[in-house]
């Protein structure tokens, strides 16, 4: 048993239904579409079975999904990554701050090729941009991107 894992997953677990017993009071549909308990909910529930996972993997003795076993290097540089997405995110704006986030992740963390990574970065991008600009109407920062609108 890794009780790392356990731990771990019973935490995840625990914050999802933090995140369910907050948006459980916020409507859940509206006349135009998702209302605004709709991703929490959704992202609660997620949590829950995901830690759930992770609990039960540790409990059956397996390999964590996070493969941590004693190593704090990558969780350290995305950590690291993430306060520096947060910090530079009004000034540079949502799509150049999430495909520097996103590049830096998938290179340095993933080990992956460069074109792979800034490919996948520019798509991911585009799709959340999709989503939650056109598709949700959520005001993104521009940042350095202001002359573009």
């Amino acid at each position: 048993m890794k009780y790392g894992d356990c731990w771990a997953g019973g935490l995840v677990a625990v914050i999802g239904m933090i995140a369910i017993h907050a948006a459980w009071p916020l409507a859940f549909w509206s006349e135009v579409g998702p209302g605004p308990g709709f991703f929490p909910l959704a992202l609660g529930a997620g949590l829950i079975l995901m830690g759930a996972m992770v609990g039960a993997g540790g409990w059956m003795g397996r390999k964590g999904a996070a493969g941590f076993d004693g190593h704090v290097r990558k969780p350290l540089v995305v950590a690291g990554v993430m306060a520096g997405y947060l910090a530079v995110l009004d000034f540079l704006g949502f799509a150049v701050a999430t495909v520097l986030f996103l590049f830096i992740l998938i290179r340095w963390v993933e080990s992956r090729n460069a074109w792979l990574a800034l490919a996948l970065a520019v798509f991911v991008t585009l799709g959340l941009h999709l989503v939650f600009d056109t598709l949700l109407k959520t005001a993104l920062p521009l940042g350095i991107l202001k002359w573009i609108s």
